[in-house]
């Protein structure tokens, strides 16, 4: 599964397009935030390009005694990033739409099913679909961590310096959050088996899992069963 990362230019290029478009539609040539000590702070158009231009110039990274400077992509672990990342491909979604919808292509009339979490797409398709004829959407969840040739370290170590109780909470999240996006036992039941063959490499007792496992399950099945 491949990775794609926008150019700085690309990201700079998108937002800027939603920045103008923005302060003309708004007739304003500034907005007013609530800045530290609860001050008022008037930020200009141009303030604002300036700050997505310092977020995406200034993120280093230092590897191997040499400083890199990023060049694709959006920095990690920025409190900004994850706005950046959603507005970016708002703009690209935006635009995409407009441009079928002007040229009269039929896909734009379908698109009204597609629903994005910021990188994450789900698409109904069309009538004429398979699986559409049945009435049913079937999901499941795919990891692209399966595909890679190296391993991934994923989870705290049973004797790491990291407290058992987060990773046994990481765990419970996990399971959670497969049993609300499998919608057939059989997809559910191979992830959860995946992840507990993944804690029990990683040297946590098979008791303790299995004890986490039931509790968590039967919480999700009785959340499941009262919405």
């Amino acid at each position: 599964m491949a990775t794609y990362r926008c150019e700085n230019g690309q990201i700079k290029e998108k937002l800027y397009y939603l920045i103008d478009l923005m302060f003309k539609n708004a007739g304003s040539e500034y907005i007013v935030v609530q800045g530290t000590n609860y001050q008022w702070q008037i930020i200009s158009q141009k303030d604002v390009k300036g700050i997505i231009e310092f977020i995406l110039r200034d993120s280093f990274a230092y590897y191997g005694g040499n400083l890199y400077q990023q060049q694709k992509g959006i920095p990690q672990g920025n409190n900004a990033s994850p706005q950046i990342a959603d507005l970016t491909l708002a703009v690209m979604e935006y635009q995409y739409i407009r441009n079928n919808i002007q040229c009269g292509h039929p896909l734009s009339f379908s698109l009204n099913r597609t629903f994005r979490y910021i990188d994450d797409i789900f698409h109904i398709s069309d009538k004429k679909d398979e699986f559409a004829r049945k009435s049913a959407v079937q999901t499941s969840l795919y990891n692209k961590t399966d595909d890679y040739s190296f391993s991934v370290v994923r989870y705290p170590h049973y004797e790491s310096n990291i407290p058992i109780s987060m990773g046994l909470n990481t765990l419970q999240g996990e399971i959670i959050r497969i049993f609300r996006n499998c919608s057939l036992f059989e997809h559910f039941l191979e992830r959860t088996r995946q992840l507990a063959r993944y804690f029990l490499h990683i040297q946590y007792p098979k008791e303790i899992l299995c004890s986490r496992l039931y509790s968590t399950l039967k919480k999700a099945s009785h959340e499941y069963l009262t919405n």
